[in-house]
């Protein structure tokens, strides 16, 4: 197999490397093991990262170590002022690269995975440069991954053995915290830190800077050894913008940034800043210039600022050739990485600073500069390549466009270019959930305090109708993208804007929206308040539909809270609200009619009660069908699933389970593939197919580690823990047993936190039953049996009698010993 390489993503470094000989020794261990398959760099803003991660790439270059495939990709952009990244182009990119054929994968975590398959089957080297762009700040989410697709890579990771040459080797300014847990001996994460007094001293000689080593080593302290401001000052020293070694404590500014961001090369700027150039001084307008962008500079972009952004014609006209020699010089300082044919790019601390001055001392001129980009990038997209990389250049004029501060008609391109109206075409045909959502962190205000962006506040600039579809568009893409905690958010936004016009009707549906998310989190006192105010707002608002609908939420929520009662009369009044608003319409559908029949499934006590909740079934399933669309589908062939399987009736149950699911991914109804998966699981349980109920819990249990979808946590723990009963019972040995109640027992008191903690009584019963088994395989009878009357105590006081037939399959199986 030919070799193939692609590093044009990465930056180009030119300064000499010098001392971490230890990490470049840790870095080819971990090349050359066994076990380890990805290498974390983490250190601040400057302190040599991608440096060293260079160094060893050419030190092993151009063989490579004959490694299949070598590909490098950089995530770093401006720092705070691009709020949100997402990894949807380097999917894109790596798969192609890697050998996938087929056409790309639109769920973020799918493509993640199918990487991860690529790469298994090939040696590589795989370079991930400024991740931190892909994750939360460590003060609000302790620097969690944001991105699904990352995320979720960095899961599959585990699975990827290192027979043969394969590294990933990824930076970043904090910890990833996904790969911390000692457990994973997959992964070795080495700390870069700051070059000590020698290694500094000696830097600064290989950079040309003359002195004395005591000299040299106080001007190394003077900067706490950080490789950026060291490579900068010597910059100064040799082109003559300073002269006395001795007196350059007094000259640089104070420490006025923290030193996770590049405190230190930030003094070591201002001082250029401040000193050595006129405010109009070509040099300071080339940078001002590149930091409007978030990546290297095109020879295109470039023509068109100078021709048309006031920002390039305050300073004074040069030539060509006089412009040949400002770049030169910055490329001499330090300032700019060596210039590559048309393409123009620098450290992002460098960026950072010169950004923030532009738009600190001169709005008009930034504003007006990113006007002529939003322009520029508006007509740049190619349409005869249907690709993610083809929509791109309006993705950037977007950016450029609420940058220029005009963002209703920034949100006019999102939605007729990018969404094509209501065809949504980047997500449908792309798959550009995360793409999409680090767009819309364009048009929030950002939080000052936390540098964050908040889902709450839309730009006042915007329309309220614009308001509105940015928080409904927001909280969707956090939604798909398992983000959920944050979603709700955008929701009660949505619900405090609509409320302060009077709309009670759509405020009413924000939060209802809301109930779903915090169900699926699992706070359920959380989600029957949140209902209770969705039915005050819609009885307000004095509309039939969304008074059904806040019912149904409120009902749903009661059964979970294991208030079957309660909820049973909560749905009968919402179904008569249904019929009161569409008479032709019986019973409730979609959503809610599952809901309904899920508790209908509950309390059910005889065949002659299961045999009129599958009439009732299929009658939802035929108005879906006729009438009602693929989401109301997939919902009702998932309480079909369910029925089928009361009904002992697996493969008809098996078939609407497997659609239901299809049709949950396909349309990309992320909250509600957990629900299916463990309905199915249910169902290779009563089946005896252990492998297939156990795969489809663990895909839950995978999910809910992604998204913290706490909901569906007991219900796995309870089946996991009841199959590994199911399989000592089969076996008939009594080898093991003291094992497999050890494992029960742990996952027993996992799930009595759970559901204490959350409140989650529909499944109290279950647990009881539960211990009833531990206690029988531990020999405990008598414990056996108290926990046996526990649960069929509970059972009948809460109506419960769906569950009865469990209880009487346990009795059996305790008293049969």
């Amino acid at each position: 197999m030919q070799q193939i390489v692609s590093l044009d993503n990465l930056p180009k470094l030119s300064q000499p490397f010098i001392g971490r000989r230890v990490l470049l020794a840790d870095i080819d261990a971990a090349f050359f093991s066994q076990t380890v398959s990805m290498v974390t760099l983490t250190a601040a803003a400057g302190v040599g990262k991608s440096m060293l991660l260079r160094a060893w790439l050419d030190a092993i270059a151009p063989q490579y170590q004959n490694v299949n495939a070598v590909f490098g990709w950089s995530f770093y952009g401006q720092g705070n002022d691009y709020p949100q990244f997402s990894s949807s182009l380097f999917f894109e990119q790596a798969l192609h690269f890697f050998g996938h054929q087929a056409e790309i994968p639109r769920q973020d975590d799918v493509k993640a995975k199918r990487l991860v398959e690529l790469l298994r089957e090939q040696s590589f080297i795989l370079l991930l440069d400024g991740l931190e762009t892909l994750q939360y700040p460590v003060m609000t989410k302790g620097g969690a991954c944001a991105d699904l697709g990352l995320k979720t890579f960095l899961q599959e990771l585990k699975g990827i053995s290192n027979a043969e040459k394969r590294l990933i080797l990824a930076t970043s300014r904090q910890s990833i915290v996904e790969l911390q847990d000692r457990a994973c001996p997959y992964v070795t994460n080495l700390s870069v830190e700051n070059l000590n007094a020698g290694e500094s001293a000696n830097f600064l000689k290989l950079l040309g800077v003359q002195g004395a080593t005591w000299q040299l080593v106080g001007l190394a302290k003077l900067l706490g050894g950080h490789a950026l401001a060291l490579s900068l000052l010597a910059g100064a020293f040799v082109n003559g913008y300073a002269q006395d070694l001795n007196t350059m404590s007094t000259q640089l500014p104070a420490l006025f940034a923290d030193e996770e961001w590049g405190g230190q090369a930030l003094r070591v700027l201002r001082f250029y800043d401040e000193n050595c150039w006129e405010s109009t001084a070509p040099e300071r307008v080339f940078l001002q210039v590149l930091s409007l962008f978030d990546r290297p500079m095109q020879a295109a972009e470039r023509d068109i600022l100078f021709r048309q952004a006031k920002l390039t014609q305050i300073s004074p006209a040069l030539s060509v050739t006089e412009w040949e020699h400002v770049l030169q010089q910055l490329v001499k300082l330090g300032l700019l990485y060596p210039s590559q044919v048309n393409q123009w790019d620098t450290h992002p601390v460098i960026r950072a600073y010169f950004r923030e001055q532009l738009r600190s001392q001169r709005l008009d001129l930034w504003e007006q500069a990113h006007h002529v980009l939003f322009q520029y990038f508006q007509n740049m997209t190619d349409e005869s390549a249907p690709s993610f990389s083809a929509l791109e250049p309006l993705y950037r004029a977007v950016a450029h466009g609420c940058m220029a501060g005009e963002y209703q008609t920034a949100m006019q391109v999102y939605t007729d270019k990018i969404l094509r109206e209501e065809a949504y075409y980047s997500i449908n045909i792309f798959g550009s959930f995360s793409a999409d959502l680090a767009l819309l962190s364009y048009f929030y205000a950002q939080d000052e305090q936390s540098q964050v962006n908040s889902w709450t506040t839309p730009h006042v600039a915007l329309s309220e109708r614009g308001q509105a579809f940015l928080l409904a568009q927001t909280a969707f893409l956090l939604t798909a993208l398992g983000r959920l905690e944050e979603a709700l958010e955008p929701l009660q936004a949505a619900a405090t804007l609509k409320q302060s016009q009077a709309d009670w009707h759509n405020a009413a549906l924000s939060v209802i929206n809301r109930v779903d998310l915090l169900m699926s989190l699992g706070k359920l006192y959380e989600a029957e308040t949140v209902a209770q105010q969705a039915i005050d707002w819609a009885e307000q608002g004095k509309k039939l539909s969304s008074q059904m609908q806040s019912h149904a939420k409120l009902a749903a929520v009661l059964h979970q809270l294991g208030d079957l009662e309660y909820s049973l009369s909560v749905f009968v009044q919402a179904e008569q609200l249904q019929q009161t608003d569409q008479p032709q319409h019986s019973y409730l559908y979609s959503l809610a009619g599952m809901q309904y029949c899920s508790l209908l499934l509950d309390m059910s006590q005889d065949e002659r009660s299961r045999a009129a909740i599958l009439a009732r079934g299929q009658a939802i399933l035929t108005l879906a069908e006729t009438e009602l669309g693929v989401n109301s589908i997939a919902f009702a062939q998932l309480n079909m699933g369910r029925i089928w399987t009361t009904m002992q009736n697996p493969i008809e149950g098996l078939a609407c389970l497997n659609k239901a699911l299809q049709s949950f991914r396909q349309s990309e109804l992320f909250l509600f593939i957990p629900d299916a998966l463990l309905a199915r699981a249910v169902l290779y349980r009563q089946l005896g197919d252990v492998a297939r109920a156990q795969k489809d819990i663990n895909e839950v249990l995978e999910i809910i580690q992604r998204t913290n979808m706490r909901l569906y946590e007991v219900k796995a723990r309870l089946l996991q823990a009841n199959l590994l009963f199911d399989v000592q019972r089969k076996k008939r040995a009594v080898a093991g047993v003291e094992d497999i109640t050890n494992k029960v027992e742990k996952l027993y008191q996992r799930t009595v936190r759970l559901i204490y903690h959350f409140n989650h009584g529909l499944h109290i019963a279950d647990l009881s039953l539960l211990n009833a088994r531990i206690a029988h395989y531990s020999k405990r009878q008598i414990d056996a049996k108290d926990n046996l009357e526990l649960a069929r105590q509970r059972i009948v006081s809460i109506g419960q009698w769906q569950l009865m037939q469990t209880w009487e399959n346990i009795r059996l199986e305790i008293e049969s010993s």
